[in-house]
């Protein structure tokens, strides 16, 4: 039965782990398989082409635009029909890794009304930092392509360490939990199977002693 919760708990841990996280720092946008650095596309302006009603200008991570109520702001519109102006969508929140891993997105909120304006930045390893630029008036979108939304990928190396990591730490974590509830144990007898790990780590010093003495003798 306690092996099954184990069993339940990693798998828990593991879907919250893949789930998508949002970051305001855009050098190290966290994704499921790899991570993203727009680095530079930090603060730079890009433009929309025009709509039928809009044309978007937004402040790429950050806010160094003007319009609105937002001084400064991160997400603008600017009316192209007959009624002219400048209105603020709203201040750069976050960026997050899109479905299927094929992008970052960035949300802006807090403008002059209740709206979010998102820029959806979409992975082509064939174009270079800011390519075909689109806009969709209604979903408040400006999107464009680049190479760098495309997420670098993480080696199988340290993905095994990543895993081993979680594992351990998961075992450690819950087993002084059971212990401590379910055993009433207390002090070092808190650590699940703790004579193996003492015995391990005497082991692991025993094995640097003996390359110590060999690397020693052979100088």
């Amino acid at each position: 039965r306690t092996k099954m919760l184990y069993i339940l708990l990693l798998t828990l841990l593991c879907h919250l782990a893949s789930s998508a996280v949002t970051t305001k720092d855009c050098t190290a946008i966290p994704g499921a398989s790899g991570d993203y650095n727009l680095g530079s596309l930090i603060s730079q302006e890009v433009r929309s082409p025009e709509g039928k009603y809009f044309e978007f200008v937004v402040s790429l991570c950050e806010n160094n635009l003007e319009c609105g109520s937002c001084k400064p702001g991160g997400f603008c519109k600017e009316a192209t029909g007959n009624i002219k102006g400048k209105f603020c969508t709203g201040l750069f929140q976050g960026a997050v890794e899109m479905a299927q891993g094929n992008g970052v997105e960035l949300a802006y909120t807090g403008g002059d009304v209740d709206e979010i304006g998102r820029v959806q930045i979409k992975c082509n390893s064939a174009v270079g930092d800011i390519a075909n630029v689109a806009i969709d008036e209604n979903g408040l979108i400006l999107s464009f392509e680049s190479s760098l939304a495309c997420p670098k990928k993480i080696s199988p190396g340290t993905i095994f360490c990543i895993i081993l990591l979680c594992l351990v730490s998961t075992y450690l974590i819950f087993g002084i939990l059971y212990n401590k509830f379910a055993k009433h144990e207390e002090g070092l007898n808190l650590i699940p199977n703790v004579d193996f790990w003492q015995e391990f780590g005497g082991n692991v010093i025993a094995g640097f002693e003996f390359v110590k003495n060999k690397i020693s003798s052979s100088s």
